[in-house]
């Protein structure tokens, strides 16, 4: 899966060995994941990277990230405000994206005991999720916020519950996570301050929305809330995780761990189902959905 995510990513961070239109030059960015908070892989201002030139790419630089003995990892980088923004095994990293050059670094307190971060974008803030990897029975999370151009913490918050995934959309991070000692639970918190603005205890969300809407599980329903409120828009019995949504926001890509299914994001109605689709590596344009198989 990693490989495949960071193979689309990197499509846009290394240089192309022909000339880039100066337009695409200036509007490329890869803020989050999956290019956007729905998490669809595509990005509408690329125009310089596509079939007839895909095969000229030469790379222009290379760092060697920090490494050492520790739970944390290499993710898929981020392209934001000029930078390249990289986890890597002392914390994370950025670089100035036309030549290399490290702009910043930022350490966990504990490095070595706390797991990959998950990272996402928001207008000059950088917003970091991530679980200690000590403890297997009642491990914590921590949410970070740092400023984009210099990597100074703006804030920080612990929780006793894990923090397995981030989505950050309309000011807001999203975060959830359970363990045998803490209940499920959705929380969002504020991107300006980092206070908490909701909580759904029970229910887990995934790291997409759909411009503004999240879907939150349970056991046996799916309901659809906002982002910013946490106040319900729908519910729908049966368990939907989303994996994606249309770049307009206007459907979310779920499973049910059988099939894959486009739903209304206003209404949750089911549009079309295909059997045995349930993929967790999928990109969609708004009119088709690419998804990875084996066969």
């Amino acid at each position: 899966m990693h490989a495949f995510r960071l193979s689309l990513i990197s499509a846009l961070i290394w240089a192309v060995g022909f000339s880039v239109p100066a337009r695409a030059a200036a509007t490329v960015e890869w803020p989050h994941p999956g290019y956007d908070a729905e998490d669809s892989y595509y990005n509408p201002h690329e125009s310089a990277i596509n079939r007839s030139t895909i095969g000229h790419l030469t790379r222009r630089w290379t760092v060697q990230l920090r490494k050492q003995a520790a739970c944390a990892g290499f993710s898929a980088p981020l392209v934001a405000a000029g930078r390249v923004i990289a986890t890597d095994q002392y914390g994370i990293s950025a670089y100035n994206e036309s030549t290399g050059a490290a702009s910043w670094h930022f350490d966990w307190p504990d490095p070595v005991g706390t797991e990959t971060p998950s990272m996402a974008v928001d207008g000059a803030t950088l917003i970091a999720a991530t679980t200690d990897c000590f403890s297997q029975s009642d491990p914590d999370g921590t949410i970070v916020a740092l400023d984009l151009a210099t990597g100074r913490v703006r804030w920080r918050v612990t929780s006793d519950a894990p923090a397995f995934s981030l989505v950050v959309d309309k000011g807001m991070a999203v975060v959830w996570g359970e363990s045998p000692s803490d209940e499920r639970a959705t929380v969002a918190y504020r991107v300006a301050d980092g206070k908490v603005a909701w909580r759904k205890a029970g229910y887990q969300s995934a790291n997409v929305s759909a411009d503004g809407r999240l879907l939150l599980t349970d056991t046996h329903q799916t309901s659809a809330v906002s982002i910013s409120t946490g106040v319900p828009l729908w519910t729908r019995s049966g368990y939907w995780q989303a994996k994606a949504a249309t770049p307009a926001g206007d459907r979310f890509l779920v499973t049910n761990g059988q099939s894959l299914s486009a739903i209304g994001a206003a209404s949750g109605a089911v549009l079309w189902t295909a059997r045995g689709g349930s993929n967790d590596l999928l990109a969609t344009d708004g009119r088709r959905v690419f998804a990875w198989s084996a066969g």
